[in-house]
Order: C-alpha cells, then structure tokens, then sequence
C-alpha cells in the first residue's frame, strides 16, 4: 500500500478503516498492480509476445493478446494517476520535505533492496531454462541494465521528486494553468492531447522502459497521468464526476477499441499513436469514474488480497518465469496455461505475504507502522 496512497491500509494488521478511507482507488491500485501479474503470465502464451521472453507456445492465442493489449492501455497510467493523486494528499500533510523523505523510504529503499535480488532469481531460472527448453530470446538479450518489472519504481520516485520540487519553485499560476486544464470534463479532450507526442515518441503499444537509463518520452507519458491525478486531489468527487459528460469515455472506447485492435492505423504513425492516447486516457478516466460509484469497503477476502498487491508484484516475475519453464513440456492450452500460472502466482504472492511480510519489519517498510497506518487522511 506504500506505493501510491500516504496512508497504508490497517486491515493488514486487523484494524478496521477510517472512516475516511477511499476505498475505490485502494481497488484500482490494487487491481492495476495484480493485472501486471496476468499481463506478463500472458506473454509466454500469447501469438505475437511484446518483448522477447523464455517461454513462448507454440501456437500462442490471438485472443488473449487483445486482452493482454487492452490492460496494457490502461493499467500502468491508472496507477501513476492514483500515485499523483496521493502525492498531493501527503505533500498537504506533511510538507515538500516530509513527502520528499517518505517517497525516497516507501520507493527507493525497496528498489535498492528487490532489484538485486531479483536479478539474481532471473539469473538462476534463465540458467534452469536453457537446460529445460534449450535456448532462448529472453537469454539472449543484450542492451545494458535492465530495471525489469520494477522500472515504476524508478519512475514513480523521479515524479514524486519532481512534484517536490514544483511545489516549491515553480510559479503558482503554472498549477493554476495545469489545474484547469486537467481537472473537470475538458481533461478529456486536453489529457489525450498532451499525451500525443510522448506516445508517438514511444511508439505504441509503448513497452515498459525497463533501460536504468530513464526514457524522456516515459517520463512525459506517465507524468501527464501524474499529473492529471494531482489535479483531480480536492474536486468533488475526487475530479473524476462530470454530469452528462460521464459517458463519453465509454462511448470512446467501444468505438476506438475495435479499430484499434483491427490495425486500422498503421504502427508507428500519428494515427495509430493519437488512437493509443485516446483510448489510454479515456480507459483510465472511465475507470475512475466509474470506480467513485463505490462507497462502501472491499469484501475482506478482496481487501486482504488489495493489502499484499504491492508485495505481490514486487517478487512475481521469477515466480512467473519459474512457473511458465515448469509446466512447458506439459503442452497446456494457451489460455489454461496462462490461467494457471496467473492463478499459482497469485497464491504464492498471497501465502508469501501472510507468512513473511505483513507482520515483519518488511511489511513496515512497504506498508508503514501500525500507527501510519490507523491515520488514514483524505480530501
């Protein structure tokens, strides 16, 4: 919960909510990290694979690339707009300097730990791999140091510096500007606009830049979600209600979805990059939109599974990997094998964090102490 939100959940620890608790982006954080499970599940059994990987079927599923396509649309930028969101809340309570330290302690300090570790566990399961299933893309590949999965970190923390040092230095009347423009039913015409050249620049369907070397047009793109989550803080509503306007982003995205997935626009146009920024931005605002609906708090199974999502995505790609090299020779359908390591992951991720995190001094480095997290703040 450290990621995105100043105060940490209590149910962690058995402590009921605050009362002022926002449940529906606690259930879009959770959802946005625990969908990256399922997305790079999928990469070993899709037709087509993002990027090279270790394991790939042999006749892979068309189906389930669109799927995994469309989360992708949507699931990182939902995140860093819930992350500005949340910054704006924990900058108000505890000022440039206070924010600036909690985000080099929740995102950094987990970075320095898990990167190396991990690296290692991706080491040891390619060496296992190539002996299992002979050689392959993922081992093969070159291009310097790579973040992995964990690139958002490094992402996330250069945003959260960057709002630090904005709200300090920067003129008054640029947030005005930012503001109007990001907040209320115009942020659904001027978000996609501003998204525009990055995601020409990144060339859709926009790979995560796991390179440690960060990339402009990354820093662009998902800094605009940034900050169009950082506009939303104090609107009623959280910023996301806008009366007869509420419907446009569905009625975007089943009109856009279908041309996009069609290839209509050719790859690597402007085109085919303003069809990506609309429908990320519109993705990203229905869902926000349509998650402020809920008022009540998550079934507790649900809510046990939302308080490990952090931990979870932190240590599921060597379980991923692990799981895909493991049931190769079996021959399993695309989707049976995409659900089953999606579903052991999962359970992994699950056990793991009742066993080893929630009670341990690494739970209060990802989620915060018992007292942090029974001080739960919002506007």
């Amino acid at each position: 919960m450290g990621l995105s939100d100043p105060s940490p959940s209590p149910a962690a620890e058995g402590a009921p909510r605050a009362p002022g608790w926002r449940h529906d982006l606690d259930a879009v954080r959770a959802l946005a990290l625990l969908l990256g499970v399922a997305y790079h599940a999928a990469h070993a059994y899709v037709a087509a694979p993002p990027v090279p990987w270790l394991v790939t079927h042999p006749v892979g599923s068309v189906a389930l690339q669109h799927a995994q396509a469309i989360s992708h649309l949507w699931r990182m930028p939902v995140f860093f707009t819930i992350a500005g969101y949340f910054a704006v809340d924990l900058m108000a309570r505890r000022g440039i300097g206070g924010f600036a330290r909690h985000r080099l302690r929740r995102l950094g300090l987990p970075f320095a730990l898990f990167w190396p570790m991990l690296s290692v566990a991706m080491v040891a399961i390619i060496l296992w791999a190539n002996t299992r299933l002979g050689p392959s893309p993922l081992a093969q590949r070159g291009g310097g140091v790579h973040t992995m999965h964990l690139w958002f970190l490094e992402y996330l923390l250069l945003l959260c510096l960057a709002a630090a040092a904005a709200a300090r230095w920067a003129p008054r009347r640029w947030a005005r500007w930012g503001r109007a423009a990001l907040r209320g039913p115009q942020a659904l015409l001027w978000l996609p606009v501003a998204l525009l050249p990055a995601a020409l620049a990144g060339e859709p369907p926009l790979i995560a830049p796991t390179a440690i070397t960060p990339a402009p047009w990354a820093l662009a793109y998902y800094g605009l979600f940034f900050a169009f989550g950082a506009a939303a803080h104090g609107a009623d509503g959280g910023g996301w209600r806008w009366g007869r306007w509420a419907a446009l982003p569905a009625v975007t995205v089943a009109a856009g979805l279908p041309l996009w997935l069609s290839g209509v626009a050719a790859p690597g146009t402007v085109a085919e990059a303003a069809l990506h920024a609309l429908l990320a931005a519109h993705l990203v605002a229905g869902a926000l939109c349509l998650a402020g609906r809920w008022r009540g708090p998550l079934p507790r199974p649900l809510q046990a599974v939302a308080d490990a999502s952090y931990w979870i995505y932190l240590v599921h790609l060597p379980v991923v990997l692990a799981l895909q090299v493991w049931l190769a020779p079996l021959g399993l359908s695309p989707w049976l094998g995409w659900a089953a390591v999606t579903a052991l992951t999962l359970a992994v991720g699950q056990l793991s964090d009742w066993a080893l995190v929630r009670a341990t001094p690494l739970g209060r480095l990802l989620n915060g102490t018992r007292r942090q997290r029974s001080r739960v703040a919002t506007s």
